[in-house]
């Protein structure tokens, strides 16, 4: 049977920064920076799962509306042991609130940084992820081991 995991990622950009999360006690890219981020849940579109992992993680409201959050980018990932992901990348331009760490169980920190200086240990496919959506490109692919 085909398995496909379904991700959700906010980028939230502001005056050139992108607001990440550092990985912490999860298990998985502990220590890593990442985004706002979580799996589809059953019945829910993807805005409805960004709008929910924003206020989940970092504390902050965004609307619905099509004039606050597009679409980026699309990545569809995959290993050679047969894990599949879709990795869908939203932009949000306006939000309410003050981005903070909401969950300090999974997350040490969350801070606003420079498009031009992505932590070197960001998650590669992150680092991806926001480089298409920097670029405009709409769907690509990553490969991991």
């Amino acid at each position: 049977m085909y398995k496909c995991q379904i991700n959700v990622y906010l980028i939230l950009i502001q005056s050139g920064n992108i607001l990440m999360l550092r990985r912490a006690n999860t298990g998985f890219k502990d220590g890593m920076y990442s985004l706002p981020a979580g799996k589809l849940d059953q019945g829910e579109t993807i805005p409805q799962a960004i709008v929910r992992e924003a206020k989940e993680e970092v504390g902050i409201d965004i609307s619905l509306s099509p004039n606050w959050m597009q679409s980026t980018n699309i990545l569809h990932r995959y290993s050679k042991d047969g894990t599949v992901a879709l990795d869908f990348f939203q932009s949000a331009s306006e939000f309410s609130g003050t981005a903070r760490n909401i969950e300090p169980e999974k997350c040490d920190e969350v801070l606003w940084v420079s498009l031009d200086a992505i932590p070197e240990n960001t998650i590669p496919y992150i680092k991806q992820g926001i480089h298409n959506a920097i670029h405009g490109i709409i769907l690509d692919e990553f490969i991991w081991e």
